[in-house]
């Protein structure tokens, strides 16, 4: 496979916990790769070490040994400020419980990441408002989170992991706070986004969510104990 075929790539990567005298192994070895736009779901019972494996192809946490390529950069050695700058311009995040500002609308909370790429006002309303239209909510553009539902703050949470055209989107337990009805909402977006070209890894514990990627990766106490395509259920 042609290295610019990948979006992420994955060596033997290592996390190992110390707590004091005892060390207490997260990811143990793991190899992958994920194409560009690929949608790949992660899953696995809690405390297969799904979470911490995010964390650390997120440029969040760092590994203890391996090798992590997002967009042909091997992040792995990286220090906190290279990681910032990766994470800020390569990855758009998505979380459970949404992470958004509560005195900033909408628009404000989407345009965030635009302000840390000394993007003008102008350019920054502008892609916000293309983000909030992408989801569905431009109308709700100068609302704040806690006027909305708990389904319009996981959209705009989107918009504003979309705003600076990431490399690869992670989505931790995106429709863990969600009702059934509002999550298969969220994942038709997912499914809309994938379509358009989008890398997406959405980490889930959930049967029904992990059907609407086209691959599923599962994980067991820190190993990849499968890695296969599935029959995405499309909305």
């Amino acid at each position: 496979m042609n290295a610019n075929d990948l979006t992420l790539k994955v060596v033997d990567l290592v996390k190992t916990y110390k707590l004091g005298p005892i060390e207490v192994p997260a990811v143990c070895g793991v190899s992958c790769e994920v194409k560009r736009g690929e949608f790949v779901a992660i899953t696995g019972p809690s405390g297969c070490g799904k979470s911490t494996f995010m964390h650390l192809i997120g440029c969040l946490d760092k590994p203890t040994s391996g090798q992590i390529y997002l967009d042909g950069d091997n992040v792995a050695g990286f220090d906190d400020n290279q990681l910032a700058a990766i994470r800020n311009k390569k990855i758009g995040f998505v979380f459970q419980s949404f992470n958004l500002l509560p005195r900033l609308n909408a628009e404000k909370n989407v345009s965030l990441p635009l302000y840390y790429a000394d993007i003008r006002a102008e350019e920054r309303d502008r892609r916000a408002h293309a983000g909030l239209d992408q989801v569905g909510l431009e109308k709700r553009a100068h609302h704040k989170p806690a006027e909305m539902s708990g389904g319009e703050r996981q959209r705009i949470a989107i918009a504003r992991a979309l705003i600076n055209d990431p490399a690869i989107m992670l989505a931790d337990e995106p429709t863990g706070n969600l009702d059934s009805k509002t999550s298969v909402d969220i994942m038709r977006i997912f499914q809309d986004i994938n379509k358009k070209g989008a890398t997406i890894i959405v980490v889930t514990h959930e049967p029904d969510i992990v059907r609407y990627a086209k691959r599923v990766i599962k994980l067991k106490d820190g190993h990849i104990i499968g890695d296969e395509p599935v029959e995405q259920v499309t909305i």
